[in-house]
């Protein structure tokens, strides 16, 4: 713990302060190896009379959904009868205890953060997370939730994730960022070494206080004393993870083939159950006397019941070294080993890294792997599952079928580069017209967050013309899709062309009614929308673009009602992707209201989530939507602290104090570029209200 005493005098004060009752967290975030893992082990060593949860990220699993909370709550499974029947329901449903979907992610955050208030409830709980980054992301989401809605339960939340930023969620945590130790700290990690290896290590090393102890664990007893001959570190500093990978990789290769072998094992499995390793080597010709070489060297520790790497780095050095054979053969014999309905996930991951060819049977198993994972809002998860079932499809029907859905999920998850990515291995041509479909859907999902609205809804309606006779049940999803495309790209025309090919359907035929001045058809197409919105069974799109029409309409109070079930349905199902637009839909709704606090807590809620999902034109947009915020409460420069990001643009300036205070009208414009397109919002301001009014064509941002 060299030169860590301000990090270990906060830590051991959140500690102190759980002992009183009071709830704490916190995100350690910094380089691999710069001792960020040994700061979480000196919580635990100062946590006297707390209870110890720990979970620990890895990469190999990170799409295992909920796989890194079920590790986490282990030992607390029996205090899931203390919880609200729908929050322990949630959770046994995403721990495969039992069948039942889960409909509401509020629910399971909100079980998260009960479970850990009951273990809390004999005396204080310290929570450690470590490789955030590497934890599947629903159950990350899940512990952030909880982190955020810590109050006066005695728990401490120590989360540790690599990098110089954090992502999504954890944005919102307080963090420290962990970095070099000083010169004079690093020195006393480097005892007996000759002072020019000494200094060629400090050199290479760069405060790294992992690189320090495993650059110099490499070398030999020769070039410890001071002999540089041709096995030195090499003059030229290599990237920092990968000279430590090599570092550890010699470490291991030292050891026995037995003891290798054990390690590759332990290296696949993601539970670090000492059982379950155990059983698997054995298949292998494996015992438990092979981990010894290993204990003894400091790689690993071993309890009765859990086996730990005493690094995440040494972890992954162990299964690379290890030969394509042998990382086979640990996943078949774990695959083996995991029988049984709770482990079915488990499972199908194991085989399918264990397979090196097309296998169909392993395709099915993570198929359903990814229905389950979807059924419990793990879009990110189930698009994984999916891609990774695509690529063991031998049928090229099942290939593209399989990556079109693994494309649609990443969508809903918010990742929309890697939504990109898939659609651009689907093979083409399509000869399923409902497939065809789809595609086309996810096409223009991609098109309208990275290229052209206008060109995304051409994509849609061409596929309409094409598969109409044969899928019209596809035709209204296409359509509606299409429809808010050509609003997006602020193209009239286009929108009547594509009311009036289906006037049967009012969710398309509204614009039309509406740029042919027909007010009055457009309002009874509208009271339709709006009935059929107000039940359950609406899709996503269907109540967004209704309530964009009603907003359009200065029907501001259906409008509010609609984005509320709107953004619900998002958090419910799931869909982060959405989620930052349905909430920039109902800022602007209340915008119009003047509930310009409402507003402002959703756009900025908006924008974070943008910002953690890499939106750029959405966190444009919600940029734009908060200056006009500031226009209208009559912010006329950047206050710190006042806005959620500092990168954006100082709103327009107000005209003056005098005329702000008579409320007179006056025009205040805020201008955001995306994409090459620009919006230009206006602030009509009347005496008694307060009332934003985009401009035409800047109503037809992107919603």
């Amino acid at each position: 713990m060299q030169g860590r005493a301000e990090e270990r005098r906060h830590i051991e004060r959140m500690l102190a302060n759980s002992r009183r009752g009071a709830s704490s967290s916190l995100l350690l975030h910094g380089e691999a190896g710069i001792g960020k893992t040994t700061l979480l082990e000196h919580a635990a060593a100062h946590a006297d009379g707390v209870r110890v949860l720990r979970v620990e990220g890895i990469e190999s699993e990170m799409e295992l959904a909920f796989g890194g909370l079920h590790q986490l709550f282990l030992p607390v499974l029996d205090l899931l009868d203390r919880l609200p029947g729908p929050q322990a329901g949630a959770l046994r449903a995403v721990f495969g205890l039992s069948d039942e979907p889960v409909r509401d992610r509020l629910t399971l955050g909100l079980a998260t953060l009960s479970l850990l208030s009951e273990a809390a409830t004999d005396g204080p709980l310290l929570c450690l997370v470590d490789d955030l980054q590497w934890l599947d992301r629903p159950s990350g989401d899940a512990l952030t939730f909880a982190a955020r809605r810590l109050r006066n339960e005695g728990i401490v939340m120590l989360f540790a994730t690599r990098g110089t930023s954090p992502e999504s969620g954890s944005k919102a945590l307080p963090r420290v960022h962990v970095t070099g130790i000083d010169r004079r700290s690093a020195v006393a990690l480097l005892p007996g070494l000759a002072p020019p290896v000494a200094e060629h290590i400090l050199d290479q090393a760069q405060g790294n206080p992992l690189a320090l102890r495993e650059l110099a664990a490499a070398l030999t007893p020769a070039q410890r004393a001071g002999q540089l001959g041709p096995l030195a570190p090499a003059e030229a500093r290599p990237e920092l993870p990968h000279r430590l990978q090599d570092a550890f990789a010699q470490q291991i290769r030292r050891l026995p083939d037995a003891t290798q072998r054990t390690l590759a094992v332990a290296a696949a499995d993601d539970t670090g159950d000492l059982p379950t390793v155990l059983a698997a080597a054995g298949r292998l010709d494996g015992e438990v006397r092979d981990l010894e070489p290993a204990e003894r060297a400091g790689l690993v520790f071993v309890s009765a019941q859990k086996l730990r790497f005493r690094h995440p780095l040494i972890r992954f050095a162990a299964y690379q070294q290890a030969p394509l054979a042998w990382r086979i053969a640990a996943h078949r014999a774990l695959a083996a080993d995991l029988d049984g309905a709770q482990h079915a996930h488990r499972r199908a991951w194991h085989l399918a890294a264990a397979t090196t060819g097309p296998d169909e049977e392993v395709a099915a198993e993570l198929e359903r792997v990814a229905e389950w994972a979807g059924s419990r809002q793990a879009m990110a998860s189930a698009s994984a599952a999916y891609e990774r079932a695509a690529r063991l499809s031998a049928d090229p029907h099942r290939h593209a079928r399989r990556l079109i859905t693994a494309a649609q999920k990443a969508s809903e998850a918010g990742q929309d580069e890697r939504c990109r990515a898939l659609t651009d291995q689907v093979p083409l041509p399509l000869r399923d017209p409902g497939m065809a479909a789809d595609f086309a859907r996810v096409r223009s999902v991609v098109e309208l967050g990275y290229g052209s609205p206008r060109r995304a809804a051409r994509i849609l309606v061409d596929c309409a013309d094409t598969i109409s006779a044969d899928r019209p049940d596809k035709l209204a999803p296409l359509l509606t899709d299409a429809i808010h495309a050509a609003f997006c790209a602020g193209d009239a025309p286009l929108m009547v062309e594509i009311g009036v090919r289906t006037p049967h359907l009012p969710i398309l035929t509204v614009p039309a009614h509406l740029l042919a001045g027909d007010l009055p058809g457009a309002r009874r197409a509208l009271d339709t929308l709006v009935r059929a919105g107000r039940l359950a069974d609406v899709g996503l799109m269907d109540q967004l673009v209704t309530a964009i029409y009603c907003h359009l309409m200065a029907d501001h109070a259906t409008a509010h009602e609609l984005t509320d079930t709107a953004v619900a349905h998002c958090r419910e199902q799931g869909m982060g992707g959405w989620l930052p637009t349905t909430l920039h839909l109902r800022a602007q709704v209340e915008l119009a209201l003047g509930r310009l606090d409402d507003a402002h807590a959703h756009a900025t809620e908006a924008l974070r989530l943008a910002d953690g999902y890499d939106l750029d034109h959405r966190a444009a947009h919600l940029r734009a939507l908060l200056a006009v915020l500031a226009a209208v409460q009559g912010e006329h420069r950047y206050r710190p602290g006042k806005w959620p990001n500092r990168h954006w643009s100082t709103p327009a300036r107000a005209r003056s104090d005098e005329a702000r205070r008579r409320r007179c009208g006056r025009w205040a414009c805020s201008t955001s570029a995306s994409g090459g397109r620009r919006t230009r919002w206006a602030i009509w301001r009347r005496p008694g209200r307060r009332r934003a009014t985009p401009s035409w064509p800047g109503i037809c941002c992107r919603i």
